[in-house]
């Protein structure tokens, strides 16, 4: 790397060198001693001593932080609102569909059985029951699960 000036000297044996700068001497070692708080609460408005802080740092200051926390609640209800209803459409759309199927398989294993189809009537009743009794085993063991999960949280 060449400082500007650098070329002169380099290109010039005789040219004296360019001075050395010595960085300024360090100031005597002092200890600096820094204490962090942190404080966590459950509520989700601040404690009130943050609120007169935050109200002599920033005009209106609590006013602002009171309108986000309420404003952030709205927002938080709105979405819950709009995923159970989204939940209850898709079990009211499941439970039809899976109705439909079983009434399918079961219109079909009737007529297999009245045309003299005795295996095709037993298969056609077997694969509806044998749906209908995965769904229940595993929507149990879900349901286990998230019990579980439960009980293990504070």
């Amino acid at each position: 790397m060449h400082r500007k000036g650098d070329e002169a000297w380099a290109s010039d044996p005789n040219a004296s060198a360019p001075p050395v700068v010595q960085p300024p001497a360090a100031p005597p070692s002092a200890s600096v001693y820094h204490e962090v708080t942190l404080t966590r609460t459950t509520s989700p408005y601040p404690l009130p001593e943050l609120l007169e802080m935050y109200n002599r740092a920033l005009p209106n200051g609590v006013e602002r932080v009171m309108a986000l926390a309420e404003g952030e609640a709205a927002h938080r209800r709105m979405i819950e609102t709009t995923l159970v209803g989204a939940h209850v459409g898709d079990s009211r759309r499941g439970f039809w569909g899976a109705l439909a199927i079983v009434a399918a398989f079961f219109a079909l294993a009737v007529w297999c059985l009245a045309t003299g189809r005795s295996f095709g009537g037993v298969a056609a009743l077997l694969i509806p029951l044998s749906y209908l009794a995965g769904t229940f085993i595993h929507r149990m063991s879900v349901h286990q699960g998230a019990k579980q999960g439960r009980e293990g949280t504070p």
